[in-house]
C-alpha cells in the first residue's frame, strides 16, 4: 500500500506530521501531541500526549504482524524504562514492564494502558 492509500480516510486538518515507519505502517503525529501507529487502514496504537498512556486496537486482525507492529511502535516511542509485550496466550495478552514492576491484561480487540504515578492500570474499556 502507498502512504496515500493508508491515509485516505483520515481528516488531515489536525495532523502535524506523518512518517512511513514500517511495511504498510505510518506514524501520525497530531498537533495535540497524540501519536498514532496506523497499519494499513487501522489505527492499531494510540499513544496519548503524555507519552506513556496508550490504547491498542487489532481492528479484528489479531495476527503476528499486528502484534509485532504494536510492540515495535511502542518500544520506539515510550520512554526507555517502559517495555511492552503483546502475546497470544489463549487470547491476546498485554504486558507492560515499568519502574521495576509489571502490569498485564487480556483483551480481544481493544485494551487501554493508563499511566499513573503508581504505574499502569489496564482496561478493556476503549472509551478511556
Amino acid at each position: 500500500m502507498t502512504m496515500d492509500e493508508i491515509m485516505d480516510d483520515l481528516d488531515h486538518d489536525d495532523i502535524l506530521s506523518t512518517k512511513i515507519t514500517g511495511h504498510n505502517e505510518v506514524t501520525i503525529t497530531y498537533k495535540d501531541g497524540v501519536k498514532i501507529c496506523r497499519l494499513r487502514e487501522t489505527n492499531i496504537v494510540n499513544l496519548h500526549s503524555d507519552g506513556k498512556t496508550f490504547g491498542l486496537n487489532t481492528g479484528g486482525w489479531a495476527t503476528k504482524t499486528t502484534k509485532t507492529h504494536m510492540v515495535d511502535f511502542l518500544n520506539r516511542n515510550l520512554p526507555p524504562e517502559i517495555k511492552v509485550g503483546v502475546f497470544k496466550e489463549g487470547g491476546l495478552h498485554l504486558r507492560v514492564h515499568h519502574d521495576g514492576g509489571s502490569t498485564a491484561g487480556y483483551f480481544d480487540q481493544w485494551i487501554v494502558a493508563i499511566h499513573t504515578d503508581s504505574g499502569y492500570t489496564i482496561s478493556s474499556d476503549k472509551s478511556k
